[in-house]
């Protein structure tokens, strides 16, 4: 069966209708990968689509995480802002191997642009001005890029999975005490 985009079923929560939307622009990047590392990379422009879809990613997981545990939307792009909100919402969401991808994701990327054109609204190039070396030879690497984004992945998944425990628990235990 197949779903109009619009639809979400009656009971989906707006946080739950966001990580909907972060797991098929998730699914996007795992397609991309697998078709990387099948073809022969000429050029770095060959990543941007797949850290296009990556950044995106991060950004409507982190919204529908905060949503999650009763935040406000955030009407911003910055990622960075997005973790540091989650982090003030849920102390134990600290993402050890990944808030430091996400951040620095940021600082190349703040209004989520660089991956889709070349130059800043000013004409500025993106890129030229990379202060971290190192990440900038971790996320153009393919080996190195697919354990980023595997990293990333996996710890924000894991957190939207304790949460989906915790409030099914919680709702068991509500309707226990009910009875």
């Amino acid at each position: 069966m197949r779903f109009p985009i619009e639809w979400s079923p009656d009971y989906a929560t707006r946080a739950e209708i966001f990580l909907q939307y972060a797991e098929v622009y998730k699914e996007a990047v795992e397609v991309l990968l697998v078709d990387l590392q099948n073809r022969v990379m000429h050029h770095d422009y060959q990543i941007l689509p797949t850290l296009f879809l990556f950044r995106h990613y991060i950004e409507l997981q982190l919204k529908g995480l905060i949503l999650y545990n009763g935040g406000m939307q955030e009407p911003t792009h910055n990622i960075s802002v997005l973790l540091d909100r989650l982090q003030e919402l849920d102390s134990s969401a600290k993402l050890p191997n990944s808030s430091s991808t996400i951040r620095h994701l940021n600082q190349i990327d703040v209004g989520s642009d660089a991956f889709r054109y070349p130059e800043d609204k000013d004409m500025r190039r993106f890129f030229q001005t990379i202060g971290n070396e190192e990440f900038y030879d971790q996320i153009t690497r393919l080996s190195s890029l697919k354990e980023t984004i595997s990293t990333t992945i996996g710890e924000l998944e894991n957190l939207e999975t304790h949460y989906n425990y915790l409030r099914e628990h919680w709702s068991n235990s509500c309707q226990e005490l009910m009875q």
